[in-house]
Protein backbone atom coordinates (compact mmCIF):
# COMPACT_ATOMS: atom_id res chain seq x y z
CA UNK A 1 0.00 0.00 0.00
CA UNK A 2 1.36 3.31 -0.95
CA UNK A 3 -0.22 6.94 0.07
CA UNK A 4 -0.62 9.88 -1.81
CA UNK A 5 -1.90 13.25 -0.71
CA UNK A 6 -3.72 15.53 -3.19
CA UNK A 7 -4.64 18.70 -2.59
CA UNK A 8 -6.14 20.71 -6.13
CA UNK A 9 -9.48 19.97 -7.70
CA UNK A 10 -7.34 18.93 -11.20
CA UNK A 11 -5.50 15.99 -9.17
CA UNK A 12 -8.68 15.13 -7.61
CA UNK A 13 -10.55 15.27 -10.98
CA UNK A 14 -7.55 12.82 -12.30
CA UNK A 15 -8.74 10.04 -10.06
CA UNK A 16 -12.29 10.11 -10.89
CA UNK A 17 -12.41 6.51 -12.17
CA UNK A 18 -10.54 5.16 -9.58
CA UNK A 19 -12.63 6.84 -7.21
CA UNK A 20 -15.81 5.59 -9.00
CA UNK A 21 -14.83 1.97 -9.07
CA UNK A 22 -14.14 2.70 -5.55
CA UNK A 23 -17.65 3.07 -4.70
CA UNK A 24 -18.91 -0.46 -5.47
CA UNK A 25 -16.59 -1.95 -2.94
CA UNK A 26 -16.76 -0.06 -0.03
CA UNK A 27 -17.51 -0.83 3.31
CA UNK A 28 -19.48 1.95 4.32
CA UNK A 29 -21.13 4.64 2.08
CA UNK A 30 -20.49 8.39 2.11
CA UNK A 31 -22.59 10.01 -0.65
CA UNK A 32 -20.73 13.38 0.41
CA UNK A 33 -17.38 12.05 -0.14
CA UNK A 34 -18.53 10.72 -3.54
CA UNK A 35 -17.37 12.68 -7.10
CA UNK A 36 -19.99 14.54 -7.98
CA UNK A 37 -20.90 16.01 -4.20
CA UNK A 38 -17.05 16.06 -3.06
CA UNK A 39 -15.96 18.45 -6.54
CA UNK A 40 -18.85 20.73 -6.15
CA UNK A 41 -18.55 21.63 -2.88
CA UNK A 42 -14.70 22.21 -2.82
CA UNK A 43 -15.19 23.96 -6.29
CA UNK A 44 -18.39 26.35 -4.83
CA UNK A 45 -17.16 27.13 -1.00
CA UNK A 46 -14.20 28.03 0.70
CA UNK A 47 -12.24 24.87 2.59
CA UNK A 48 -9.19 26.91 3.38
CA UNK A 49 -6.54 23.63 3.42
CA UNK A 50 -8.63 21.04 2.35
CA UNK A 51 -6.58 17.80 1.03
CA UNK A 52 -7.46 14.01 0.19
CA UNK A 53 -5.29 11.56 1.77
CA UNK A 54 -5.76 8.48 -0.67
CA UNK A 55 -4.32 5.04 -0.28
CA UNK A 56 -3.31 2.72 -3.19
CA UNK A 57 -2.43 -0.85 -3.86
CA UNK A 58 -0.58 -0.13 -6.96
CA UNK A 59 -3.22 1.58 -9.57
CA UNK A 60 -6.22 0.44 -7.61
CA UNK A 61 -7.78 3.12 -4.91
CA UNK A 62 -8.11 1.59 -1.81
CA UNK A 63 -8.73 4.48 0.58
CA UNK A 64 -10.45 8.01 0.44
CA UNK A 65 -9.97 9.98 3.97
CA UNK A 66 -10.94 13.83 2.87
CA UNK A 67 -9.10 16.35 5.64
CA UNK A 68 -9.11 19.93 6.20
CA UNK A 69 -6.66 22.12 8.35
CA UNK A 70 -7.82 22.77 11.75
CA UNK A 71 -5.79 25.02 13.80
CA UNK A 72 -7.93 24.58 17.49
CA UNK A 73 -4.66 24.28 19.87
CA UNK A 74 -2.43 27.30 19.30
CA UNK A 75 0.86 24.95 18.95
CA UNK A 76 3.40 24.56 16.20
CA UNK A 77 1.58 21.05 15.50
CA UNK A 78 0.27 19.93 11.90
CA UNK A 79 -3.48 19.93 12.62
CA UNK A 80 -6.34 18.58 10.75
CA UNK A 81 -10.05 17.09 10.32
CA UNK A 82 -11.98 15.09 8.53
CA UNK A 83 -13.98 17.33 6.05
CA UNK A 84 -17.04 17.65 7.62
CA UNK A 85 -18.29 21.53 8.61
CA UNK A 86 -21.61 23.26 6.66
CA UNK A 87 -22.28 21.10 4.08
CA UNK A 88 -21.27 17.24 5.55
CA UNK A 89 -23.52 14.45 7.34
CA UNK A 90 -20.96 12.14 7.71
CA UNK A 91 -17.13 11.54 8.04
CA UNK A 92 -16.80 7.90 7.39
CA UNK A 93 -14.09 7.46 4.63
CA UNK A 94 -14.51 5.67 1.69
CA UNK A 95 -12.53 2.17 2.26
CA UNK A 96 -12.27 -0.87 0.39
CA UNK A 97 -14.20 -3.26 2.15
CA UNK A 98 -11.90 -6.14 1.20
CA UNK A 99 -8.50 -4.41 2.24
CA UNK A 100 -10.18 -2.41 4.97
CA UNK A 101 -7.48 -3.51 7.35
CA UNK A 102 -4.50 -2.82 5.49
CA UNK A 103 -6.01 0.43 4.11
CA UNK A 104 -6.38 1.83 7.94
CA UNK A 105 -3.12 0.96 8.57
CA UNK A 106 -1.51 2.69 5.63
CA UNK A 107 -3.74 5.75 6.84
CA UNK A 108 -2.33 5.66 10.39
CA UNK A 109 1.42 5.15 9.07
CA UNK A 110 1.22 8.08 7.18
CA UNK A 111 -0.14 10.19 10.49
CA UNK A 112 2.67 8.76 11.93
CA UNK A 113 5.44 10.00 10.47
CA UNK A 114 6.73 13.05 11.78
CA UNK A 115 6.11 15.80 11.97
CA UNK A 116 3.97 16.01 15.14
CA UNK A 117 0.30 15.66 14.07
CA UNK A 118 -3.13 16.33 15.94
CA UNK A 119 -6.10 15.09 13.73
CA UNK A 120 -9.64 15.36 14.83
CA UNK A 121 -12.57 13.09 13.59
CA UNK A 122 -15.37 14.48 13.26
CA UNK A 123 -18.93 13.36 14.15
CA UNK A 124 -18.44 9.64 14.61
CA UNK A 125 -21.36 7.43 15.42
CA UNK A 126 -20.69 4.23 17.65
CA UNK A 127 -23.08 2.55 15.16
CA UNK A 128 -20.22 2.89 12.41
CA UNK A 129 -18.62 -0.39 12.46
CA UNK A 130 -15.97 1.23 10.14
CA UNK A 131 -15.61 4.02 12.26
CA UNK A 132 -14.88 2.39 15.42
CA UNK A 133 -12.19 0.12 13.49
CA UNK A 134 -10.41 2.48 12.16
CA UNK A 135 -10.09 4.20 15.92
CA UNK A 136 -9.50 1.42 17.27
CA UNK A 137 -6.51 0.72 14.42
CA UNK A 138 -4.88 4.44 15.36
CA UNK A 139 -4.88 2.99 19.04
CA UNK A 140 -3.00 0.03 17.66
CA UNK A 141 -0.35 1.78 15.51
CA UNK A 142 0.33 3.90 18.60
CA UNK A 143 -1.92 6.91 18.46
CA UNK A 144 -3.60 8.55 21.61
CA UNK A 145 -7.35 8.63 20.74
CA UNK A 146 -9.44 10.72 23.07
CA UNK A 147 -13.10 11.49 22.76
CA UNK A 148 -13.81 15.42 22.93
CA UNK A 149 -17.02 15.78 22.59
CA UNK A 150 -20.43 13.78 23.26
CA UNK A 151 -23.91 14.87 22.25
CA UNK A 152 -26.92 13.33 20.65
CA UNK A 153 -30.13 13.86 18.48
CA UNK A 154 -33.21 12.88 17.44
CA UNK A 155 -33.42 9.43 15.08
CA UNK A 156 -35.97 7.36 14.41
CA UNK A 157 -36.35 3.31 13.44
CA UNK A 158 -38.56 2.26 11.09
CA UNK A 159 -38.17 -1.36 10.88
CA UNK A 160 -42.14 -3.22 11.11
CA UNK A 161 -44.25 -0.74 11.76
CA UNK A 162 -47.37 0.93 10.39
CA UNK A 163 -47.34 4.82 10.01
CA UNK A 164 -50.29 4.53 12.79
CA UNK A 165 -48.74 2.47 15.07
CA UNK A 166 -45.53 4.82 14.87
CA UNK A 167 -47.89 7.76 15.74
CA UNK A 168 -49.22 5.93 18.51
CA UNK A 169 -45.64 5.14 19.50
CA UNK A 170 -44.06 8.36 18.98
CA UNK A 171 -46.85 10.83 20.05
CA UNK A 172 -49.07 11.47 23.12
CA UNK A 173 -52.91 11.34 22.53
CA UNK A 174 -53.20 14.37 23.88
CA UNK A 175 -50.41 15.79 20.67
CA UNK A 176 -52.16 13.40 18.65
CA UNK A 177 -55.12 15.72 19.17
CA UNK A 178 -53.60 19.13 19.28
CA UNK A 179 -52.21 17.87 15.16
CA UNK A 180 -55.73 17.03 14.28
CA UNK A 181 -56.98 20.56 15.32
CA UNK A 182 -54.30 22.36 13.91
CA UNK A 183 -55.23 20.83 10.85
CA UNK A 184 -58.43 21.37 10.47
CA UNK A 185 -57.87 24.97 11.50
CA UNK A 186 -54.98 24.42 8.61
CA UNK A 187 -57.84 23.13 6.23
CA UNK A 188 -59.79 26.46 6.72
CA UNK A 189 -56.51 28.67 5.32
CA UNK A 190 -56.17 26.82 2.07
CA UNK A 191 -55.67 22.91 0.67
CA UNK A 192 -53.04 21.56 2.20
CA UNK A 193 -50.82 18.88 0.00
CA UNK A 194 -47.31 17.67 -0.42
CA UNK A 195 -45.27 16.37 -3.23
CA UNK A 196 -42.26 13.99 -2.53
CA UNK A 197 -39.13 14.04 -5.96
CA UNK A 198 -37.03 10.85 -5.31
CA UNK A 199 -35.81 9.80 -8.50
CA UNK A 200 -34.81 11.87 -11.91
CA UNK A 201 -37.80 14.24 -12.65
CA UNK A 202 -38.81 17.40 -14.80
CA UNK A 203 -39.46 19.11 -11.44
CA UNK A 204 -36.76 18.64 -9.51
CA UNK A 205 -35.16 22.14 -9.93
CA UNK A 206 -38.35 23.76 -8.96
CA UNK A 207 -38.83 21.96 -5.91
CA UNK A 208 -35.20 22.89 -4.86
CA UNK A 209 -36.24 26.68 -5.49
CA UNK A 210 -39.61 26.80 -3.54
CA UNK A 211 -36.93 25.31 -1.02
CA UNK A 212 -34.60 28.22 -0.72
CA UNK A 213 -38.01 30.42 -1.05
CA UNK A 214 -39.33 28.13 1.56
CA UNK A 215 -36.49 28.88 3.78
CA UNK A 216 -35.83 32.10 2.80
CA UNK A 217 -39.00 33.46 4.92
CA UNK A 218 -37.76 31.55 8.20
CA UNK A 219 -35.34 32.86 10.70
CA UNK A 220 -32.45 31.60 8.89
CA UNK A 221 -32.71 34.68 6.42
CA UNK A 222 -31.92 36.90 9.53
CA UNK A 223 -29.23 34.84 10.54
CA UNK A 224 -27.78 35.04 7.54
CA UNK A 225 -27.66 31.24 6.45
CA UNK A 226 -30.71 30.94 4.46
CA UNK A 227 -29.65 29.45 0.90
CA UNK A 228 -30.67 32.26 -0.89
CA UNK A 229 -28.13 34.43 0.45
CA UNK A 230 -25.28 31.98 -0.20
CA UNK A 231 -25.57 30.81 -4.15
CA UNK A 232 -22.63 28.61 -3.91
CA UNK A 233 -24.54 26.01 -1.65
CA UNK A 234 -27.20 26.86 -3.93
CA UNK A 235 -25.67 25.41 -6.85
CA UNK A 236 -23.88 22.30 -4.91
CA UNK A 237 -27.82 21.36 -3.39
CA UNK A 238 -28.86 21.01 -7.02
CA UNK A 239 -25.39 19.29 -8.07
CA UNK A 240 -26.02 17.19 -5.03
CA UNK A 241 -29.53 16.84 -5.81
CA UNK A 242 -29.48 15.55 -9.53
CA UNK A 243 -26.67 13.46 -8.52
CA UNK A 244 -28.60 11.55 -5.61
CA UNK A 245 -32.11 11.50 -7.70
CA UNK A 246 -30.18 9.34 -10.59
CA UNK A 247 -29.22 7.11 -7.67
CA UNK A 248 -32.65 6.82 -5.72
CA UNK A 249 -31.26 8.55 -2.98
CA UNK A 250 -32.89 11.71 -2.85
CA UNK A 251 -35.57 12.38 -0.91
CA UNK A 252 -36.76 15.97 -1.50
CA UNK A 253 -40.37 17.18 0.06
CA UNK A 254 -42.12 19.81 -0.63
CA UNK A 255 -45.37 20.96 0.56
CA UNK A 256 -48.08 23.89 0.35
CA UNK A 257 -51.29 25.14 1.18
CA UNK A 258 -53.17 25.93 -2.02
CA UNK A 259 -50.00 26.37 -4.42
CA UNK A 260 -48.04 28.75 -1.86
CA UNK A 261 -44.79 26.54 -0.50
CA UNK A 262 -44.84 26.58 3.18
CA UNK A 263 -42.23 23.58 4.50
CA UNK A 264 -39.48 21.90 2.63
CA UNK A 265 -37.30 18.90 3.43
CA UNK A 266 -34.12 18.11 1.22
CA UNK A 267 -33.01 14.62 2.73
CA UNK A 268 -30.64 11.60 1.51
CA UNK A 269 -30.48 8.64 1.70
CA UNK A 270 -26.71 6.84 2.75
CA UNK A 271 -26.64 3.34 3.78
CA UNK A 272 -30.74 3.15 4.66
CA UNK A 273 -30.70 5.73 6.38
CA UNK A 274 -32.72 8.86 5.71
CA UNK A 275 -30.92 11.87 6.67
CA UNK A 276 -32.31 15.04 6.90
CA UNK A 277 -30.06 18.07 5.52
CA UNK A 278 -31.69 20.78 4.99
CA UNK A 279 -35.40 22.21 6.44
CA UNK A 280 -37.27 25.04 5.43
CA UNK A 281 -40.85 26.92 6.67
CA UNK A 282 -43.00 30.09 5.81
CA UNK A 283 -42.70 31.41 9.85
CA UNK A 284 -46.13 32.65 8.72
CA UNK A 285 -48.19 29.26 8.72
CA UNK A 286 -46.01 28.44 12.04
CA UNK A 287 -49.22 28.26 14.09
CA UNK A 288 -49.92 25.37 11.90
CA UNK A 289 -46.90 23.26 12.74
CA UNK A 290 -46.35 23.20 8.96
CA UNK A 291 -42.92 21.88 9.31
CA UNK A 292 -44.03 18.93 12.11
CA UNK A 293 -46.65 18.14 9.37
CA UNK A 294 -44.17 17.46 6.52
CA UNK A 295 -41.34 15.96 9.13
CA UNK A 296 -44.17 12.69 9.61
CA UNK A 297 -44.95 12.63 5.96
CA UNK A 298 -41.32 11.88 5.25
CA UNK A 299 -41.54 9.16 7.89
CA UNK A 300 -44.85 7.74 6.12
CA UNK A 301 -42.59 8.17 3.04
CA UNK A 302 -39.68 6.10 4.99
CA UNK A 303 -42.03 3.73 6.25
CA UNK A 304 -42.93 2.24 2.69
CA UNK A 305 -39.29 2.03 1.54
CA UNK A 306 -37.92 -1.20 2.17
CA UNK A 307 -34.21 0.56 1.83
CA UNK A 308 -35.03 2.77 4.55
CA UNK A 309 -34.55 1.35 7.75
CA UNK A 310 -34.41 5.02 10.13
CA UNK A 311 -34.42 8.19 9.86
CA UNK A 312 -31.81 10.60 11.62
CA UNK A 313 -32.10 14.48 11.71
CA UNK A 314 -28.81 15.44 11.96
CA UNK A 315 -29.95 18.31 14.10
CA UNK A 316 -28.77 19.68 17.27
CA UNK A 317 -29.66 17.83 20.85
CA UNK A 318 -32.72 20.55 21.44
CA UNK A 319 -34.39 20.77 17.91
CA UNK A 320 -37.84 20.68 19.16
CA UNK A 321 -39.48 19.58 15.71
CA UNK A 322 -37.16 16.60 15.22
CA UNK A 323 -37.65 15.58 19.03
CA UNK A 324 -41.33 15.39 19.06
CA UNK A 325 -41.58 13.36 15.35
CA UNK A 326 -38.53 11.31 16.00
CA UNK A 327 -38.31 9.11 19.51
CA UNK A 328 -35.27 7.83 20.09
CA UNK A 329 -31.69 9.15 20.16
CA UNK A 330 -28.56 9.07 18.40
CA UNK A 331 -25.34 9.27 20.45
CA UNK A 332 -22.55 11.50 18.71
CA UNK A 333 -18.56 11.51 19.64
CA UNK A 334 -16.05 13.75 17.88
CA UNK A 335 -12.29 12.56 19.07
CA UNK A 336 -8.77 14.19 19.15
CA UNK A 337 -6.11 12.12 18.23
CA UNK A 338 -2.23 12.38 18.57
CA UNK A 339 0.35 10.26 16.32
CA UNK A 340 2.74 8.85 18.27
CA UNK A 341 5.33 11.51 18.44
CA UNK A 342 5.75 12.51 21.80
CA UNK A 343 4.67 16.04 21.30
CA UNK A 344 1.43 15.78 19.63
CA UNK A 345 0.80 13.12 22.37
CA UNK A 346 1.88 15.25 25.41
CA UNK A 347 -0.66 17.95 23.50
CA UNK A 348 -3.74 15.81 23.39
CA UNK A 349 -3.36 14.45 27.26
CA UNK A 350 -3.18 17.98 28.67
CA UNK A 351 -6.29 18.73 26.59
CA UNK A 352 -7.64 15.81 28.01
CA UNK A 353 -6.50 16.63 31.25
CA UNK A 354 -7.80 19.99 31.35
CA UNK A 355 -11.12 19.03 30.25
CA UNK A 356 -11.44 16.72 33.61
CA UNK A 357 -10.63 19.54 35.71
CA UNK A 358 -13.30 21.74 34.23
CA UNK A 359 -15.98 19.17 34.71
CA UNK A 360 -14.60 18.68 38.25
CA UNK A 361 -14.64 22.51 38.74
CA UNK A 362 -18.55 22.38 37.68
CA UNK A 363 -19.74 19.89 40.31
Amino acid sequence: MNVRVIDNLSDLKAIVPQWQALLGEVTEQNINYEPTPLLSVLSELDYEGWFVVTVWDADELCGFFPMESAKRLPLPIDQFASLFKNHFMSAVPLVRRTVQQTTLDAFWAWLNKSPAKIFYVSELLPSSALGQAWLSTGQQSGCVVKTSLTTDRAVASLTSLSFDQYLQQTMSGKSRNTLKRKQRKLEAAGRWHHTIIDCPHPGLDDALVQLIDVEANSWKAGAGSAIKLNPGVGRYMSDMAHHAANQKRLVLAVAFVNDEPVAAMYSLINDSKLLVYKIGYNERFSQFSVGQRLMLELVRYGITRDDITSIDSCAKPDAEMFNRCLPERQTVREYQVSSKHLISQAAVLAVEKSRRLRVWLRR
